[in-house]
């Protein structure tokens, strides 16, 4: 979920997260002193942390007890304890504990709502090395278990992440399939298959006891986000979204449909029906030039001359950065909305006849002069694209904006059709047997981020983002060509002068790569964020693939850069969050996210 620095009165959620795991462990009394979840050791993160985790309670009361931490420093093990009392019974409810490090305190959440009547003891002079146990009350270190202190719950979805989740950002994470598409894990356990593998990579496995029955939840974990078929309850207001005006998300694999690759490059679904009421495509496409005499997207049917039902120009206001796009169908005015990077974007549109019908072909790459075919090589793209996704539903402009900043970007959206490009493949992600047919003519390319099957893998943290009012929507229901000027980064500091765009380097051995956040870099070669005048920097990142053997190391060109390294173990991924200082003030937050893959010497 995007991030957003808001009141948390301004969130309406329902009282109930309507996201609940797919799969959770049955830890219910009858199955006494012998059901319980178990990490032993366990320690905590050297600064703040958050943990959370979905709870279907049977019964509420303080007498019973269903997570501990317990360590020989505190009477009976009784370092951390939660009651029994929840709120509600036999429904599920989002709980969350957050340690504050600077002020040594505790924040405890059940849906979003704070709760400190449920905390039985919550020491501050913790120490780590103890037993952390969901289920029971440790009057020893991982163990001495009494049945009549044994909890009576489902449990699913167990996460421990290094921040102290806001209260806005534990309401999000509670109403969220997939409630941490842009946060790395400090361990994880979604449960699924019913084992107790840390998803985070981080080893930190669960021993579940032969007294836990797997339990079935009633929707999706992130696994199978694409999969859901609980629509949400939750009404959010829009204004509670502050999303960065230029996406910092893209996909993992992209398709190349470099004009080069001609006429033969192409990804194609035929027949295609979009769905009967409002709809919203969105894709990300990394154009390599802007104009109009090329065609990038066309549906087609013999309705319309040379079949233009609807035809996307080339003309994308930037190039050779990845752009994301959304063509919104309102079916009550029978209007569109186009966007790109969230600013409506109507003159790229050649074409957008308002009396299509269905059964047509859809087509990425190409102009069709006939129904899937005639392509004309000179009106071919030039681009890379990634992540295509049909939903049922008219997207507004906040939704588009937090969609295009979202590495997992319909976690509580059915999806109509999806391809994610996932190993190279046309596979529509939705299971609704939409499959897209990739020409012999498309090559597989690289994009720079994660997709929603690698969310629990990323180590991207998103920078902050800036409040955005967005403007009022307006469908597109007239032919283009009127002038209409996108304002692509409104301007929040005119009165800043340009200083140069700042590049974070980093080194491979004898060899060194700089990563941009606008061209990938090559061994030893270089590339830069290009930034407008008139931005503030706050941030920028460096996601780094680091190799059994390799050395970092800060180069001088970092010089106004405060770098600080995480995750430095050989054969895993390892980030450097760069903060900008003095005099640092040529780029918006949202244009210096640098980050690469280093190749090896």
């Amino acid at each position: 979920m995007p991030t957003a620095t808001v009141s948390p009165s301004t969130f309406a959620p329902s009282t109930s997260p309507t996201i609940q795991p797919l799969v959770a462990a049955d830890l219910h009394y009858g199955a006494s002193s012998t059901a319980y979840l178990m990490v032993n050791p366990w320690s905590w993160p050297s600064g703040d942390w958050t943990l959370e985790c979905w709870v279907y309670p049977f019964i509420s009361t303080e007498s019973r007890y269903w997570l501990g931490y317990a360590t020989e420093a505190h009477a009976h093990a009784n370092t951390f304890v939660l009651h029994h009392n929840f709120p509600a019974t036999e429904q599920w409810q989002h709980v969350a504990l957050v340690w504050h490090a600077a002020s040594r305190g505790f924040g405890l959440f059940v849906d979003g709502a704070e709760a400190p009547d449920m905390a039985h003891s919550l020491n501050t002079d913790y120490v780590n090395g103890g037993s952390l146990v969901i289920g029971q009350e440790q009057d020893s270190v991982g163990g001495r278990f009494d049945q009549n202190q044994a909890s009576h719950i489902l449990v699913g979805q167990i996460f421990v992440v290094e921040s102290a989740r806001t209260q806005v950002e534990v309401l999000n994470d509670g109403a969220s399939a997939c409630p941490f598409p842009r946060v790395r894990l400090y361990a994880g356990w979604l449960l699924k298959e019913f084992s107790g593998t840390d998803v985070s990579g981080n080893g930190r496995n669960m021993t579940i006891s032969s007294g836990v029955a797997p339990a079935v939840g009633r929707n999706a974990d992130c696994d199978a986000a694409f999969d859901t078929t609980d629509m949400p309850t939750a009404t959010v207001s829009p204004s509670t979204f502050a999303p960065s005006t230029s996406p910092t998300i893209q996909p993992l694999v992209a398709a190349d449909l470099h004009y080069g690759a001609s006429s033969t490059a192409y990804l194609m679904v035929n027949p295609w029906s979009w769905p009967s009421g409002d709809w919203t495509l969105e894709c990300w496409v990394y154009p390599f030039i802007s104009t109009e005499s090329r065609y990038w997207l066309g549906y087609a049917t013999e309705a319309h001359a040379h079949a233009n039902t609807f035809v996307l120009h080339h003309n994308f206001p930037a190039t050779e950065q990845w752009q994301h796009v959304a063509l919104v169908w309102h079916a009550a005015s029978r209007g569109f909305g186009l966007f790109v990077d969230g600013a409506e974007a109507p003159d790229m549109a050649h074409s957008l006849n308002t009396d299509y019908v269905n059964g047509g072909s859809l087509v990425i790459g190409q102009e069709q002069d006939s129904v899937g075919g005639r392509f004309d090589q000179n009106q071919a793209s030039h681009i890379l694209v990634g992540q295509i996704f049909v939903v049922e539903s008219a997207r507004t402009q906040v939704e588009v904006l937090n969609d295009g900043a979202s590495a997992c970007p319909f976690p509580r959206v059915r999806l109509y059709a999806g391809w994610l490009l996932k190993e190279f493949s046309g596979t529509d992600v939705s299971g609704n047997g939409r499959n897209m047919t990739i020409s012999s003519g498309v090559a597989p390319a690289v994009g720079r981020n994660a997709d929603c099957d690698a969310a629990f893998d990323t180590t991207v943290t998103p920078t902050a983002s800036p409040t955005l009012t967005p403007s009022t929507f307006s469908p597109i229901t007239r032919a283009p060509g009127t002038s209409h000027p996108i304002s692509q980064h409104p301007t929040t500091s005119p009165a800043l002068s340009a200083a140069p765009a700042q590049v974070c380097t980093v080194h491979w051995g004898t060899e060194t790569a700089v990563y941009g956040s606008r061209s990938p870099a090559t061994d030893g070669g270089t590339s830069s964020a290009e930034c407008p005048a008139g931005y503030i920097a706050t941030q920028c990142e460096c996601d780094i693939q680091r190799c059994d053997g390799a050395y970092f190391s800060s180069n001088t060109s970092c010089a106004a850069m405060n770098a600080v390294w995480y995750s430095m173990q050989p054969g895993v991924r390892a980030k450097a969050t760069c903060t900008l200082v003095d005099n640092a003030e040529a780029c918006h937050v949202s244009d210096v996210v640098i980050q690469g893959t280093v190749v090896e010497a």
